[in-house]
């Protein structure tokens, strides 16, 4: 059962081809009244454009008038920006990204100060021994 909230597309996804090929309709879209309705709406739009004259077409020469306006901008483009603009605009950007990624304000590095104080057991090698004194001094860099 189609939810009464929802539209059938069913004509403009199956019946437009078929109808474009010369093919009959099955019975749904006799009997639906959202593809009664785009069908409708569909013979409205094809009556428009086949009622279309000659008046009605734009000049002939309308491709050539949108190719020379495209070339005029892009004449004016490439007027406005020098040759050397694009290697300065790119040493300048990269100049910024080293500045940004070499200070980031502020932020400080997260450490850790790791110190054994020796206690009074017999030592052998660096490595903390039972009875040593572990102090541990860290910061997170002002992350949370």
């Amino acid at each position: 059962m189609i939810d009464p909230g929802t539209r059938c597309d069913r004509f403009e996804a199956e019946a437009l081809l078929l109808l474009e090929q010369g093919q009959p309709l099955d019975e749904h879209f006799s009997s639906c009244s959202d593809c009664l309705e785009a069908r409708a709406a569909y013979d409205r739009l094809r009556g428009s454009l086949s009622s279309l004259g000659k008046e009605d077409q734009p000049p002939a020469d309308w491709q050539a008038r949108v190719w020379a306006q495209i070339e005029r901008r892009k004449e004016r483009r490439r007027r406005w920006a020098p040759w050397w603009s694009v290697p300065v605009g790119i040493t300048a950007m990269a100049a910024l990204a080293v500045l940004f990624l070499i200070w980031i304000p502020g932020q400080r590095p997260a450490s850790l100060l790791i110190e054994i104080e020796a206690g009074t057991t017999v030592r052998r090698g660096t490595q903390a021994q039972p009875g040593d004194l572990l102090r541990l001094a860290g910061t997170t860099g002002g992350a949370r």
